[in-house]
Formats: C-alpha cells, structure tokens, sequence
C-alpha cells in the first residue's frame, strides 16, 4: 500500500467521525434542572444557557415552579423558539425546546 494512498483513506475517515460527531453533537438533549427555584429564575437560566449553545440545539427544561407553564411558552414564542414537548413528570413540568 503506497503511503500516499493510506493518508487519503485516514484524511476520509476523519472526515466521516467529524460529520458523525456533529451530527451526534446537533441531535443532543441538553437538560437544564431548575428544580427549586422560583419565577423569574428558571426562564433566566433558560436564556442564559440559549446564549452558550448553537442553534437548532434541544434543552429539556425541568422545573416545579408553578409559574413556569405561563412563563416559559410565552418566553420562547417571543423568543421564537419551539416547544416539542411539555408534560407531567412526577411532581415537575418539562419542556423540550428547540432553538
């Protein structure tokens, strides 16, 4: 085998894990646990976490605030986000957002 011919295979093969790690990275679920705390902090640490993340990222938010199923749909329609999912778990809400 010419090593000419085994670095262009090598080079290929990288190329391919990296298109698999970002596509990995693009279909990940990042979870944000704001258990505990009260209005207006679970949308705040929302919006912080939005501003570190890259687009069309998906965060589970979890939450007992009670405020939290007014606030969090009216914060990502005004943020144009998507919401995927929201429902019951246990004694908490969750949401699925889509930036």
């Amino acid at each position: 085998m010419k090593k000419g011919h085994a670095v262009h295979i090598n080079l290929a093969l990288l190329k391919y894990f990296k298109g698999l790690i970002i596509y990995f990275r693009r279909s990940s679920l990042i979870e944000l646990d704001t258990r505990g705390l009260l209005c207006p902090l679970p949308v705040l640490k929302l919006r912080k976490l939005i501003k570190n993340i890259n687009q069309k990222e998906k965060i589970k938010l979890i939450t007992d605030d009670p405020a939290a199923i007014v606030d969090v749909p009216h914060f990502c329609n005004e943020q144009s986000y998507r919401i995927l999912e929201s429902h019951k778990e246990n004694s908490w809400d969750v949401f699925i957002i889509e930036l």
